[in-house]
């Protein structure tokens, strides 16, 4: 929806937010690298840069002559705009996307050097089946997830609450070696309001097809841990 000033509705055009679903996420990264301060929030849903990496494309991409390639990655991809973004950004990303892969989605967003959240739905294609994701049963829905809304709410109006930010705290094997322990700080600290539940897959499979296998998490303290076998490689995202 595009609104234009005039017939009672005022854009503050100081405090612009974007969004986009799929190839309107890709834009939406690709426009807040080019528009840099004149946007205030991104909410990207599946839409990374990085093509090269690891996504549908990769393969197209690695059939153009190199001079064609390096073109292409240089002008068009967003992951090369993604350093210039200075907005706070969302990626709303599924972690078997049919199109957009982990591995760059995660590229796209250690590019980005200011505030960034993550949402990656497990077992999920172009879609996030979590609470505040996209409509049941709709994949790719053009409304995008219904977490949007209240993002912005937050970011560009100040209203309601921020969301919680975890930062990885530590790791160790456990239980004679044969688990490994992971440990997550949790801000704000309301472990009686929130749930956690790790997710884990091994290398075995490709992108995007990966199985995610649930494990119960603890919050204590402001601290979630979960463990997960270790035979499941070092590759677990």
């Amino acid at each position: 929806t595009f609104l234009q000033e005039g017939a009672g509705v005022t854009v503050d055009k100081t405090n612009l937010g974007i969004c986009g679903v799929s190839w309107g996420g890709y834009t939406s990264t690709m426009a807040a690298g080019i528009l840099q301060n004149q946007v205030k929030a991104v909410f990207s849903e599946y839409g990374s840069g990085f093509y090269d990496m690891s996504s549908w494309w990769t393969d197209k991409l690695n059939s153009l002559p190199a001079p064609a390639r390096a073109a292409w990655l240089d002008n068009l991809d967003a992951g090369r705009r993604a350093q210039y973004i200075t907005a706070d950004y969302f990626a709303a990303a599924a972690a078997n996307d049919d199109f957009f892969y982990p591995p760059a989605v995660m590229a796209t967003l250690n590019e980005i050097p200011g505030h960034k959240n993550l949402v990656l739905a497990p077992n999920a294609s172009h879609n996030i089946n979590l609470p505040g994701g996209t409509k049941v049963g709709t994949i790719g829905s053009p409304d995008g997830c219904s977490m949007q809304y209240d993002y912005f709410n937050y970011v560009l109006k100040g209203e309601g609450a921020p969301l919680p930010e975890v930062t990885f705290h530590s790791g160790s094997f456990v239980n004679d070696g044969s688990d490994y322990e992971v440990a997550f700080s949790v801000v704000p600290n309301t472990e009686n309001e929130l749930a956690a539940t790790l997710y884990y897959s091994d290398s075995v499979a490709s992108w995007p097809n990966r199985e995610w296998k649930a494990v119960p998490a603890v919050i204590k303290n402001g601290i979630c841990t979960a463990q997960f076998p270790v035979e499941a490689g070092a590759d677990s995202y």
